[in-house]
């Protein structure tokens, strides 16, 4: 049964993320424009994001990912997508670089593109 609401996922098998050593076991929603989190429980932690697709495509629990990650599996319908209307903004991507006179045109190159994707 999908999840109405996110405290719902609480009771049901979720795959945890595990990145750098660490169990990503809470999920965050958005509910009434606040952060909400939710501890989750699960069969599988697992450490590679598409063995957790592959997981969650087989029904062996819920797995949290930007909907762009897993887009294909969507349209494909083996993934379905629950709890849309909770979701969270993801921030967008990050550039750190040192701050040189001089930046080399393969980074100049590489970061004109990414702000032209932008509008």
């Amino acid at each position: 049964m999908a999840p109405l609401l996110p405290d719902d996922v609480h009771n049901l098998p979720c795959l945890i993320y595990r990145q750098a050593g660490i169990a990503l076991d809470t999920w965050t929603f958005s509910v009434s424009g606040e952060r909400h989190g939710v501890r989750i429980s699960g069969p599988l932690i697992l450490d590679d994001v598409a063995a957790c697709i592959h997981a969650s495509e087989r029904g062996i629990g819920l797995f949290m990912l930007p909907r762009s990650l897993g887009a294909r599996q969507i349209n494909a319908g083996t993934l379905e997508v629950v709890l849309d209307s909770f979701s969270t903004n993801f921030p967008g991507l990050a550039l750190y670089y040192p701050s040189l006179q001089q930046v080399l045109p393969k980074l100049r190159a590489f970061i004109d593109h990414v702000l032209a994707g932008r509008s």
